[in-house]
């Protein structure tokens, strides 16, 4: 029985140390609430800070991401949730996607996180980021991902 234990054990911590680590609902709020507390207080340096620049190429640009790309999207994020952050709007619901293997291999990370704000009956807009987990944490790696929905 000890056995059967320890090799259980063990197999659970490689298939997560092979495997990484997966995201949860309340760590992606958790990052996602960061981001638009940042937004809201216009802290673009606590903003820059969710990023993780360096080894990781920006998708389809060959380059990295670098502060001044983070500090165009902090702008750009800015004005596209101005009603929400200016409401005050609550996050209604979020969405976790797993990233495709092509993209991933073009460093766009492993999980895609999305907030959505509810404007009306009909009316959503969300943001995202493209995260991945270095050094013990969950850091956003490309562009912001924003997008609309209206339902009929």
């Amino acid at each position: 029985m000890k056995k059967a234990l320890l090799l259980a054990i063990i197999c659970l911590s490689l298939s997560t140390n092979l495997f990484g680590q997966k995201i949860s609902k309340k760590e992606a709020r958790l990052l996602l609430e960061k981001a638009i507390t940042h937004l809201k207080k216009s802290d673009s340096a606590s903003f820059i800070g969710l990023w993780h620049t360096g080894k990781y190429k920006w998708p389809y640009h060959d380059r990295p991401f670098t502060e001044q790309d983070i500090k165009d999207n902090f702008y750009h994020l800015q004005e596209f949730l101005d009603t929400a952050l200016s409401r005050n709007l609550k996050i209604d619901h979020i969405e976790i996607y797993n990233v495709e293997a092509e993209k991933m291999s073009r460093d766009f990370g492993t999980y895609n996180i999305k907030a959505w704000f509810k404007y009306d009956k009909n009316y959503y807009k969300g943001f995202g980021f493209f995260v991945e987990f270095v050094d013990n944490k969950w850091v956003v790696l490309a562009s912001p991902d924003t997008s609309t929905l209206k339902k009929k």
